[in-house]
């Protein structure tokens, strides 16, 4: 990689920085599996083809002093003649000092809100959305998760 970074990387850098967050980078290279176009068929279609891509990416690793933590990975595939980065994935951990107060069934422990069925913060199974854990962001969620005051 050269030593300019993406500007979806440096832009998330600098909300983060702008917010008081701590971050780290780490770069990798590896394969993807993607798709391609075949050779063209008789009547004129192509199949899709599936092939091991080249990839560079890099992983962005950020904490809150609230204790918000994200993570975000942008992968830019090598074998394309125009190379451009995108954000692979992203998530956040669930928020550690505002527990559910608006889930239906009151999985985290507080008394349940009888007239929303779940809460972006709450995790757990009484969400209906699996256990505990990390929630997957899109590229415009994420920064608003990131500004989001403690």
């Amino acid at each position: 990689m050269s030593g300019k970074l993406p500007v979806g990387v440096s832009g998330l850098l600098k909300v983060l920085d702008a917010h008081g967050w701590t971050h780290q980078l780490t770069h990798g290279t590896g394969t993807v599996t993607a798709t391609i176009k075949g050779e063209a068929r008789g009547n004129g279609t192509q199949p899709n083809v599936k092939i091991q891509a080249p990839v560079e990416s890099i992983g962005v690793r950020a904490q809150h002093p609230s204790g918000r933590s994200i993570r975000a990975v942008y992968a830019c595939r090598l074998d394309k003649p125009k190379r451009s980065w995108s954000m692979a994935t992203a998530w956040r951990s669930p928020h550690p000092e505002r527990p559910c107060t608006s889930c239906t069934s009151g999985g985290c422990g507080l008394q349940p809100h009888p007239d929303r069925p779940a809460c972006d913060d709450c995790l757990g199974e009484g969400c209906g959305r699996g256990e505990h854990g990390p929630q997957e962001l899109a590229a415009k969620a994420l920064l608003a998760y990131v500004k989001e005051t403690s």
